[in-house]
């Protein structure tokens, strides 16, 4: 998993790819990520899942938070 981050040039895909592996999302789900669906002051992410079709809340781990802001 390591070496496949290190290989990635792009941070913004290395963002994107960290909350795939994360939080376990599906393509659709990923793609969709957008900062608007991030609540700054909660850490939390808002996402309407593609299986159940609900919005689901997740707490953003501290260090994804962090390279989230950077």
């Amino acid at each position: 998993m390591q070496r496949f981050f290190k290989a990635i040039e792009s941070d913004k895909f290395r963002i994107l790819f960290s909350y795939q592996a994360q939080f376990g999302l599906r393509i659709g789900e990923a793609v969709k990520l957008n900062a608007k669906n991030i609540n700054f002051q909660t850490k939390e992410l808002a996402l309407k899942t593609e299986k159940a079709r609900i919005i689901d809340t997740l707490r953003i781990p501290v260090q994804l938070f962090k390279q989230t802001l950077a």
